[in-house]
């Protein structure tokens, strides 16, 4: 049960790390669009 917990708390970091990485990634193309 624990292990379960953790994985999904590891999910939702993933993708909290990816959508950061992706605005990241759109922020350097705008700029790189100016």
């Amino acid at each position: 049960m624990m292990a379960m917990a953790t994985f999904q708390i590891t999910i939702e970091h993933v993708e909290n790390f990816i959508k950061r990485i992706k605005t990241m990634v759109n922020g350097i193309d705008a700029s790189l669009y100016m």
